[in-house]
């Protein structure tokens, strides 16, 4: 079965390099992925907006440094530096000019878990506290469990 939208598979690099796109001259960074479900290629667009975003990829994926971002050797031989490394894709149906198809949506590094999703604010609480799961509700004052409060009890 081939790769498909909204799905998450760990694949291996197979090429990459640096390419320019011939509509606005916009650099970027070619990646073909190839895994048990096949095949698929992205570029990652580096540009003022999304540079940062992929440099934070590059060095959580593939421990590549800022030193080696600024070196123009090391970006001309990047696709021999990724060849074979092991990375976590997420994939997403996109659409351009009426065409649907089945486009990288994040690279992740190998291995990568998603943190569980909180549903309710409690849930988020108890996390931030130190907890994680959410128990009964506590006994309210007043209830068989926990007596009204009485100014006369000395403590």
């Amino acid at each position: 079965m081939p790769i498909q939208a909204d799905e998450r598979y760990t694949v291996k690099v197979a090429d990459a390099y640096i390419t320019e796109s011939k509509e606005k001259g916009t650099l970027g960074l070619f990646m073909s992925y190839e895994g048990e479900a096949g095949k698929i290629d992205h570029t990652w667009w580096i540009t003022s907006g999304t540079h940062e975003n992929l440099k934070e990829s590059l060095q959580k994926c593939f421990s590549i440094t800022e030193k080696q971002l600024l070196d123009m050797g090391f970006l001309e031989g990047i696709g021999k530096f990724l060849a074979g490394k092991d990375v976590s894709i997420v994939t997403e149906d996109k659409e351009y000019n009426g065409k649907h198809f089945v486009a990288v949506k994040w690279m992740n590094p190998a291995g990568f878990r998603p943190k569980a999703v909180e549903k309710t604010g409690l849930e988020r609480a108890a996390r931030i506290f130190g907890g994680g799961t959410v128990s009964a509700p506590r006994p309210q004052y007043g209830s068989p469990e926990v007596p009204a409060y009485d100014p006369n009890v000395p403590f």
